[in-house]
C-alpha cells in the first residue's frame, strides 16, 4: 500500500496532497490501462485505487481526474479577458499544475503527416499531367489467398507510387525550366537598361 494510505471508509477518506499527487502518478502509471474500450476505465481505476490504497470505488476516483483535468484546463487555457485579481491566478498558484501537465501535454504531442498534392493543379506550362489510378486488373471471380492478395495489392502500391513520383519529378522538372527561362528573361531587360545608360 502506498503511504499515507492507512486503511479507512470511503467516507473517512481525505484527499491530502500527498494523496492526489500519489492519485495523479498511479493514474499516469497506469494509462495504457486505459484504452477507451467498454469496461476499461473500471478496470483502470480498480487497479489505481489498489496501487493508493483507496477505498472508495471507481467512479469516485473518475470524478476526480475529471475535476483534476478540467481545473488543467482552466489554468493552462483561462478566459480571454477574464482578470485574475482575486481569483484564480493560472498555473502558477495550482500545486497540481507541473504533475497534471507533464501527463496532459506529453499525451497529444502528435505529429502530423507529410501530404503532398500531386493533383492536376501542378504548375506544368498550361498542361495538366495525369494522375496515375490505383486500379486492380485482377477479375472479380479470382479469390487469391490473403497473402498472395496482400502481395499483389502491396504491388499496385508500389507501382502507383513509382508512377505518381515520376509525374512529380517530370513537374518539378517543368517548373525548375518556366523559373530558369523567368530569370534569364529579368536578366535581359535588366542588361537591355544598363544598356540603354
Amino acid at each position: 500500500m502506498a503511504s499515507g494510505s492507512e486503511m479507512c471508509t470511503p467516507e473517512e477518506w481525505i484527499w491530502t496532497e500527498e494523496r492526489t499527487l500519489l492519485f495523479i502518478a498511479a493514474r499516469q502509471s497506469n494509462a495504457a490501462l486505459f484504452t477507451g474500450r467498454k469496461g476499461s476505465a473500471a478496470t483502470a481505476y480498480g487497479k489505481v485505487a489498489k496501487d493508493i490504497g483507496y477505498p472508495g470505488g471507481h467512479l469516485s476516483l473518475k470524478k476526480k481526474w475529471e475535476n483534476l483535468v478540467d481545473r488543467y484546463k482552466k489554468c493552462k487555457y483561462p478566459r480571454s479577458g477574464v482578470s485574475t485579481e482575486g481569483g484564480d491566478k493560472g498555473p502558477l498558484t495550482w500545486r497540481y499544475y507541473d504533475a497534471m501537465d507533464n501527463i496532459l501535454s506529453a499525451q497529444h504531442n502528435i505529429t502530423p503527416p507529410v501530404i503532398v498534392d500531386s493533383g492536376e493543379d501542378t504548375p506544368s506550362r498550361g498542361r495538366s499531367q495525369p494522375v496515375p489510378q490505383l486500379t486492380s486488373t485482377r477479375p472479380i471471380e479470382e479469390t487469391p489467398s490473403r497473402q498472395k492478395r496482400g502481395r499483389e495489392e502491396s504491388s499496385e502500391v508500389l507501382t502507383y507510387l513509382r508512377e505518381s513520383d515520376r509525374v512529380w519529378q517530370r513537374s518539378i522538372g517543368e517548373l525548375v525550366k518556366v523559373q530558369k527561362e523567368v530569370a534569364d528573361g529579368i536578366k535581359e531587360i535588366l542588361d537591355e537598361i544598363r544598356n540603354k545608360r
